[in-house]
């Protein structure tokens, strides 16, 4: 008898590991940086995947880091002595088939006068509350419902005055591995 359940456990656990999901966790970092595209004004389904942002203009970046890896970024040969408004994209490819977590750090930077920033967030054409941020004072948002294994578009529209840019970054943690292993032969 005593083999005989011995046996049966056996069969259960070699059942129950043969379909055994192996996680690999992942981060990726998403910043603001050249390979970012603006505009300054804006056009209808700018914020959309489908969207044809080959003739955007490449980003102003200043050399600072004033958060982490990320640039400050403007549109470029704009004199901004007044209230201007500038439209920003960027597509990240997250390679993996579960969303774990996704936060962003956005803030507005250049000027040191404090004048604030209007930003407004889109994360795969989802729109998140519209933050204002002054000076060096970045605001954390979470994106993580927003985001999907594969493509993600973020797109930006930014308000801001005097000589100030915007800076993002951010962090995504991801399962890149979810498969259901077969069971190895005995």
């Amino acid at each position: 008898m005593k083999y005989l359940i011995s046996g049966v456990l056996l069969i259960f656990l070699t059942v129950a590991l043969s379909s055994t999901a192996v996680c690999e966790v992942a981060k990726m970092t998403i910043n603001t940086d050249s390979t970012w595209k603006s505009i300054d004004f804006e056009q209808e389904g700018w914020t959309t995947e489908g969207y044809d942002d080959s003739w955007w203009e490449a980003v102003q970046v200043y050399d600072d880091n004033p958060i982490d890896q990320a640039s400050e970024i403007w549109y470029p040969a704009t004199e901004q002595t007044m209230t201007h408004t500038a439209y920003f994209r960027n597509s990240y490819e997250i390679e993996g088939t579960k969303i774990l977590s996704g936060k962003l750090h956005v803030g507005s930077y250049g000027n040191t006068n404090g004048y604030p920033a209007t930003i407004e967030l889109y994360v795969n054409n989802n729109p998140l509350e519209k933050i204002t941020t002054g000076y060096d004072n970045p605001y954390e948002v979470d994106i993580t419902s927003y985001l999907m294994p594969g493509k993600n578009l973020i797109t930006a529209k930014v308000t801001a005055t005097h000589d100030v840019g915007w800076a993002m970054t951010g962090l995504v943690r991801y399962d890149k591995v979810s498969a259901t292993s077969p069971a190895s032969p005995a």
